[in-house]
């Protein structure tokens, strides 16, 4: 169909995070979530019920309407569950969110009363940043790409 593409190296996850961080995407089809946790402009979500179309959820809407700056939102992601809490801590969402609302972070909130028997799995400072920056994007597209893909379509991802 003459389309172009590009293949990433590991999980396309990462290479369309680096994208969006170099400034060369501005939208990720997706139904994960966790695209609004590294920072996707726009994420189009397919329906399910097999029809045409997409849910467009815009990160700067969610962000406003939820009384949230973008690390606020990565916090309360964090408690919701990610994988490399996975059994480890899944807070309600409506819990998450009102906590690091008002804590405005999960340091805040372990200094906090709240006494929460998952919160012993988030003491560990080194995984929580780890967490964290696995859903921060960077700007090195280039290495998430398979060579191979990278010179095949390079006027195209350069013109990105």
């Amino acid at each position: 169909m003459d389309i172009p593409y590009v293949k990433a190296i590991v999980e396309a996850d990462d290479a369309l995070a680096e994208l969006v961080g170099a400034g060369k995407l501005d939208v990720v089809v997706s139904t994960d979530m966790d695209f609004l946790l590294s920072g996707v402009p726009r994420l189009w979500i397919p329906f399910r019920n097999g029809g045409d179309g997409f849910e467009e959820v815009m990160l700067s809407s969610v962000l406003e309407g939820e009384n949230m700056t973008l690390d606020m939102l990565r916090d309360a992601g964090i408690l919701c569950g990610v994988e490399l809490l996975r059994g480890k801590v899944s807070i309600q969402s409506v819990m998450a969110f009102s906590w690091i609302r008002y804590y405005k972070s999960i340091e805040a909130l372990l200094h906090s009363t709240i006494k929460e028997p998952q919160f012993e799995h988030l003491k560990d400072t080194a995984l929580i940043e780890k967490i964290r920056a696995s859903f921060v994007a960077g700007t090195n597209w280039k290495a998430q790409i398979r060579p191979d893909h990278l010179e095949r379509c390079a006027a195209f991802m350069e013109a990105l």
